[in-house]
């Protein structure tokens, strides 16, 4: 104890001396110490958070941002979301409440040919959509996504009829999965998915003949393409899509 003691006095004499400038006041009895801190200090400190937040705001490891805005909505959900990988990891328990029209089983997602699915992904996209992109995502994965924002910097915004209703095809077959918008402007449907970083669709804007919600909240084709996931708010499902898993040319057959 005694040594115990003596170190962490010395600890906090040593942090003292570093961190903040000692000015005494004598008192009626006793002499006071008032510490204040020393500015270069605490600019040094600030500059150092300044320059982290930016870091990990710009990194490919991790966007705050992305973790702040797919959390919101339901608190038992846990959602995690990488820049430019974005994983997205869902509490199973708190999905198996959530009532979606129809749910898929995991066998959807078994192995095959290309992956998760028995075709590659179309040799030419819409919307400019990076073909080696999507083939990891729609293929090749189960929990990672197109980075927060993505949608926007593509050609989409561009080429989406802003007055009708815009048909949205997987990536790998063209079978139609989406279409919006459904019940609401393009300006609304706009804003949501701005707001939340990706195309974000509600229950009567998908086709449930080709879509399914696995268990785990995962959005899939019936065909196995990885298209996103469930992440319901305060009006319901809310089906967070990657644009690469669904800029595919319609399927002429």
């Amino acid at each position: 104890i005694f040594w115990k003691n003596r170190v962490w006095e010395r600890y906090m004499f040593v942090w003292k001396k570093i961190v903040t400038s000692g000015e005494q006041h004598r008192g009626s009895s006793e002499v006071k110490t008032v510490l204040k801190p020393k500015k270069s200090i605490l600019f040094g400190i600030a500059v150092i958070v300044f320059l982290l937040v930016a870091f990990l705001m710009n990194s490919s490891f991790i966007n705050p941002l992305s973790l702040i805005i797919q959390s919101t909505g339901r608190l038992t959900r846990g959602v995690y979301c990488n820049n430019k990988n974005s994983e997205i990891t869902m509490n199973s328990k708190a999905n198996e409440r959530v009532k979606v029209p129809v749910f898929g089983e995991e066998s959807i997602m078994n192995p095959k040919k290309f992956g998760t699915t028995e075709n590659p992904v179309q040799s030419e996209l819409k919307y400019g959509c990076d073909v080696k992109l999507a083939s990891n995502i729609c293929c090749y994965n189960r929990h990672y996504a197109e980075h927060y924002g993505y949608f926007m910097e593509t050609e989409w915004i561009e080429n989406v009829q802003k007055d009708a209703v815009t048909n949205y095809y997987d990536s790998v077959n063209g079978k139609r999965l989406f279409f919006a918008p459904i019940g609401r402007t393009f300006s609304e449907f706009l804003k949501e998915s701005q707001s939340h970083g990706w195309p974000s669709f509600r229950d009567n804007e998908v086709d449930w003949d080709n879509v399914r919600i696995l268990k785990d909240g995962e959005c899939v084709s019936v065909d196995g393409t990885h298209l996103g996931h469930n992440i319901p708010d305060k009006f319901g499902n809310r089906y967070c899509i990657n644009l690469v898993s669904i800029a595919g040319f319609p399927n002429q057959d």
